[in-house]
């Protein structure tokens, strides 16, 4: 069975599925015959990278939230990340374009590894504060995961 996702690396809700997924699929008996394929979805292509503001600062101006209702808004979502055990930091989280975060995704799953980039993807954006549109740090994130520098 293929499952197919089409999912952004600054989605909360898609890192939270994920791990829901993954938590089902570990009951399921014939979880060694599940594919899942990343399919890439930006939630806004037009981002400018911007590592100057927070992300609560991006999503109070771009939502027209009072940062009271941010910090509120977010500290849900916080709690839903830990039921899943995630830890998220939005307060250092890097306004960024996904595409290159999303074009190693698709490179890493040449060699198999698309899934664990995905995985890397999202804790470094949610919980480390780094920057998914840096390309010393996808070149990194990249190495970690056990990519070959060269096609980097």
């Amino acid at each position: 069975m293929r499952i197919e996702i089409w999912s952004d690396v600054v989605c909360p809700f898609c890192y939270i599925g994920k791990r829901k997924l993954e938590k089902a699929l570990e009951k399921f008996p014939f979880k060694d015959k599940v594919e899942i394929e990343w399919k890439s979805f930006q939630l806004n292509p037009d981002q400018v990278t911007n590592p100057n503001i927070s992300t609560l600062e991006h999503l109070s101006q771009s939502k027209g939230w009072s940062m009271e209702q941010t910090r509120e808004i977010t500290a849900n979502v916080v709690n839903m990340a830990v039921a899943q055990g995630l830890d998220f930091d939005f307060e250092h989280a890097v306004v960024a374009n996904t595409r290159n975060a999303h074009r190693l995704i698709h490179l890493a799953k040449e060699s198999g590894k698309g899934d664990a980039m995905k995985e890397r993807l999202l804790r470094a954006y949610f919980s480390e504060g780094k920057n998914v549109d840096d390309f010393t740090t996808l070149i990194s994130l990249g190495k970690e995961v056990g990519m070959n520098q060269e096609k980097n």
